[in-house]
């Protein structure tokens, strides 16, 4: 089974294709960007494994970057399951990033991943795919969580060589996610 992976940001996130036929799993395509700052003001920095390795992009490329990447994804490798990071993670009893920007950003990576492929996501909270997939215990904090996440992931999942450390933050959230999405309806 393939299955494609989606942590979404407007200025951080990434993007995964997942063929769940092996142990374990192998990153067929993978996509991750992150805002940076150059000489000549904000870009977003575009990794993806297969293509043109690491590049820079203006941030109103990137929503169509996303949209082609998840429409070559599904032509490509036809994924069977889909999954969105859904709910942003509470932290201390408040809703952090719970702002309209991020709901909005959810809900249109959601609406790209239905009309390009087809499939609705599923859209699990971090800590139930954290829980889900890793055993991470509910109320872990978040710099345990990502090393948590890194330490059990090979195990699941080979990661490519030579990922740039900061597509490192999304990428592995991004396979947690395709995981989830292969168990929840397995």
């Amino acid at each position: 089974m393939i299955t494609l992976g989606i942590d979404p940001g407007a200025n951080d996130g990434a993007l995964v294709v997942l063929d769940m036929r092996q142990r374990p799993a192998v990153i067929v395509q993978a996509l991750a960007w992150s805002k940076a700052k150059r000489a000549s003001g904000d870009v977003i920095r575009v990794w993806s494994l297969h293509g043109h390795g690491v590049s820079d992009i203006t941030p109103e490329m990137l929503p169509a970057t996303i949209r082609a990447y998840i429409g070559h994804a599904d032509k490509v490798d036809r994924a069977g399951r889909v999954g969105v990071e859904g709910n942003p993670p509470r932290m201390g009893g408040r809703a952090h990033g719970m702002n309209l920007g991020h709901v909005r950003e959810i809900g249109r990576v959601c609406g790209w991943v239905e009309a390009l492929t087809g499939l609705t996501p599923t859209t699990p909270a971090p800590t139930v795919w954290r829980r889900t997939v890793f055993g991470i215990a509910p109320g872990t904090d978040a710099k345990a969580c990502d090393a948590l996440v890194l330490a059990r992931l090979p195990a699941l999942v080979t990661l490519p060589p030579n990922v740039p450390a900061w597509a490192m933050k999304h990428l592995p959230d991004a396979c947690g996610v395709a995981l989830y999405a292969a168990m929840e309806r397995a």
